[in-house]
């Protein structure tokens, strides 16, 4: 009998979302997203524009407190020729993981990235509802 507890143990370490299936939704735990999630999904928002395969393209983390609802990132590349090797610089919405572009306040979507984000919401806690309610531009826009 000892056995089957065990691997409900298990599987509820293993995958923690199973975890919360037998409690509403709004029991989930919500937190923001962390700077590891926005990094990814920043990636994924430039996939699309294509400086995401550039060669030795990377994605670096500023602390940037002027701006705390937001994460501030630089994408750089290895730019051998003339011109700059930043791809930009973006901002990342903590608490709903919607991705602008600081220079231009431009909103990068995409089907990849709103599948994306859709499925970090659902792991933060965030619902459709609550993230109409707490949506807003970018910080500078």
């Amino acid at each position: 009998m000892l056995r089957p507890v065990m691997i409900l143990m298990a599987l509820a370490v293993m995958f923690p979302r199973l975890a919360n299936c037998g409690e509403a939704p709004g029991q989930i735990e919500k937190r923001e997203i962390t700077v590891q999630e926005g990094r990814v999904l920043l990636n994924k928002a430039l996939e699309s524009t294509g400086a995401a395969s550039l060669p030795k393209f990377s994605i670096v983390y500023w602390e940037n407190s002027s701006t705390p609802r937001f994460y501030f990132f630089t994408g750089t590349w290895d730019n051998k020729g003339q011109g700059s090797a930043v791809t930009g610089n973006y901002y990342v919405d903590r608490q709903t993981g919607d991705v602008w572009r600081a220079e231009s306040c431009e909103e990068l979507k995409s089907p990849a990235l709103e599948q994306l984000k859709s499925e970090i919401r659902g792991d933060i806690g965030l619902s459709e509802i609550d993230y109409k309610k707490i949506r807003i531009d970018g910080p500078i826009c």
